[in-house]
C-alpha cells in the first residue's frame, strides 16, 4: 500500500474543505444544512450532509453563513479613495493657480501695451495740451510735460517687465 507524505495529504484535505465550504456558502439552501466529516476504515476522509450509520465518529463541521470580510480591504480602499481625492484636489488647485497666473500675465501684457503706446504718443506729439472746464485747449508747460512723461514712465515700469 502506497501512502502520501502527510504534508501533501493535509494540503489535499485543506483544499477539499475550502472547496466544499465555498460551494456551501454560495448555495443559499446549503447554508442551513449540517456538514459531516468522517474517516473510513481505510483512513480516507469523507464529507457529506449526513453521516453514515456504520461510522461512529462523524464530526459535525460548522460553516459560517457569510464569509468573513477583511476590514482591511475597506480601510485600504477608503485610504486609496482619500488619496486619489487629495491628488485630484491638488491638481485642480494647481490648474487654477496656472490659470490665474496666465490671466494676470495677459492683463499685464495688455496694460503694458497701452502704457507704451501712450508714452510713444506723448514723445512724438508736436504739442501736448489739456482741456479746461469750458473745453478749450491749453498747452502743457515744460513742468507739466515732464510730470506727464514721468507718470507714463511709471506706468510702463509698473506693467512691463
Amino acid at each position: 500500500m502506497h501512502t502520501e507524505p502527510k504534508s501533501k495529504a493535509n494540503l489535499g484535505r485543506t483544499a477539499t474543505i475550502v472547496l466544499i465550504a465555498t460551494m456551501l456558502m454560495l448555495c443559499g439552501d446549503a447554508q442551513a444544512k449540517k456538514i459531516y466529516k468522517w474517516v473510513d476504515k481505510n483512513g480516507k476522509t469523507h464529507y457529506g450532509d449526513s453521516a453514515p450509520s456504520d461510522v461512529g465518529a462523524a464530526q459535525e463541521i460548522r460553516v459560517p453563513k457569510t464569509p468573513a470580510v477583511d476590514v482591511g480591504v475597506n480601510t485600504r480602499k477608503q485610504r486609496t479613495e482619500r488619496l486619489l481625492d487629495a491628488y485630484k484636489q491638488e491638481r485642480d488647485e494647481k490648474r487654477e493657480a496656472r490659470q490665474t497666473v496666465a490671466e494676470e500675465k495677459k492683463k499685464r501684457k495688455a496694460n503694458c501695451t497701452i502704457a507704451e503706446e501712450e508714452q510713444y504718443k506723448y514723445e512724438h506729439a508736436a504739442t501736448l495740451y489739456r482741456k479746461d472746464a469750458d473745453g478749450n485747449r491749453i498747452n502743457l508747460t515744460d513742468e507739466e510735460y515732464a510730470a506727464a512723461m514721468a507718470d507714463l514712465q511709471a506706468e510702463v515700469d509698473k506693467w512691463c517687465d
